[in-house]
């Protein structure tokens, strides 16, 4: 079975001559464990998109789901929003309860997006 690992490498130059590489491997899970560690409120949870908004950590759906075809594709305003990199509270309603979702951007190219239920925001 293939372990799913996320590689970071980046150049060392001297004097603009590339000398060398640096890198490191992490195993996925460790990201797993963080993001589903998160805790929102009650009932709210974070989840991971990649660059091509395909899901890579959720409590139910798999990276085989994308978030511009959920639904029939009802969710691409907050793709709209992800490419724009908005920092606005968006509104949602998400498997029949109105949600508030917030996004954070990392430099990789994906997005962090944390929910809640609204009963439980306000």
């Amino acid at each position: 079975m293939a372990q799913k690992m996320i590689s970071y490498v980046k150049p060392i130059y001297q004097d603009e001559t590339l000398i060398g590489v640096v890198g490191i491997d992490i195993d996925f899970k460790y990201f797993e464990e963080v993001i589903n560690g998160i805790k929102v409120y009650e009932n709210g949870y974070s989840f991971l998109l990649d660059d091509k908004y395909n899901f890579l950590i959720h409590p139910e759906l798999t990276n085989e789901d994308n978030l511009s075809t959920l639904n029939d594709g009802e969710y691409k305003y907050i793709i709209d929003k992800i490419a724009k990199k908005s920092e606005e509270t968006v509104k949602i309603k998400f498997e029949g309860v109105d949600k508030l979702l917030t996004f954070s951007y990392l430099s990789n190219g994906w997005t962090l997006v944390v929910l809640a239920p609204n009963f439980e925001i306000y």
